[in-house]
């Protein structure tokens, strides 16, 4: 009889420990749970961190190259205006050139349609 009671005080010591041990592996899966939650939420903030300032760099760029365009587009408009001064100037003294260059140029046109 002392058999069986040494046993059933071991078996129940077992059971304890084997109790112990599964509240522990249910509390180290709630906590990796836990973390598992908490890394998402820090990898889910650092993306939306970084998709913003990629946004911003983005703009800023995309500012850059619009006043790149306008300054150039300015400039080029002022060229022309140059351009057009000058054939205007060109042609107010000197309108029998100016258009002996018109005719020829003209002759030029025609031909060059002419063999298409």
């Amino acid at each position: 009889m002392t058999r069986k009671k040494s046993d059933s005080q071991n078996d129940r010591a077992v059971q304890k420990a084997f109790d112990e041990l599964s509240a522990q592996v249910d509390n180290l899966r709630e906590d990796l749970s836990g973390l598992v939650g908490a890394v998402t939420d820090y990898g889910t903030a650092q993306g939306q961190r970084a998709a913003e300032q990629a946004s911003g760099v983005a703009r800023d760029a995309v500012g850059h190259s619009q006043e790149t365009s306008r300054k150039q587009a300015r400039r080029f408009a002022s060229q022309a205006g140059e351009l057009q001064a000058q054939a205007d100037d060109f042609v107010s003294r000197q309108p029998q050139v100016a258009l002996g260059i018109a005719v020829g140029a003209g002759f030029l046109v025609g031909l060059w349609a002419a063999r298409k």
